[in-house]
């Protein structure tokens, strides 16, 4: 209950861009394939890129396939509590954190699941080789996650 509390205080804080918040610790509410909240903080689990399930989706198979994943996703987090560190990266409304359940990073476990693909620009291709290569037929990896080079 402390760490639930704990959690929830830590939540609360405001975060200006560059700012870490302290690590997240609790249940997770799942948004999609790679969006959680824990403690009342949305976040993007980083280095993965799960198929959109809104307006987002560029067609009834991506869509499909995203629901497929945050219903996984759901199931697999139901019982169990993450460990969220935040990177310091901001996407939209969302800290970008290296999430673990039970000790296993939850970015591999959603991409080896088949769910989502590597996203190199954060990842460094930590997830390519356990990517379902299935998942890049029906949804496109989207351009932020490619590797950009400083000139």
């Amino acid at each position: 209950m402390r760490r639930l509390l704990l959690a929830c205080l830590i939540a609360a804080l405001p975060v200006r861009a560059g700012e870490r918040l302290p690590a997240l610790i609790g249940p997770a509410r799942v948004i999609d394939g790679d969006t959680i909240d824990v403690a009342g903080t949305r976040i993007r689990v980083g280095g993965i890129a799960a198929p959109e399930i809104g307006a987002r989706a560029l067609s009834a198979a991506e869509r499909a396939a995203g629901l497929a994943a945050k219903q996984w996703l759901e199931a697999y987090l139901a019982t169990r509590w993450v460990l969220c560190r935040d990177t310091g990266e901001r996407s939209r409304d969302r800290v970008v954190a290296r999430c673990e359940v039970d000790g296993q990073d939850l970015g591999w476990l959603v991409v080896a699941a088949g769910h989502a693909l590597d996203c190199p620009r954060w990842s460094r291709y930590a997830y390519r080789s356990v990517e379902h290569p299935g998942l890049a037929q029906i949804y496109q990896r989207p351009d932020y996650c490619a590797v950009r080079v400083r000139s």
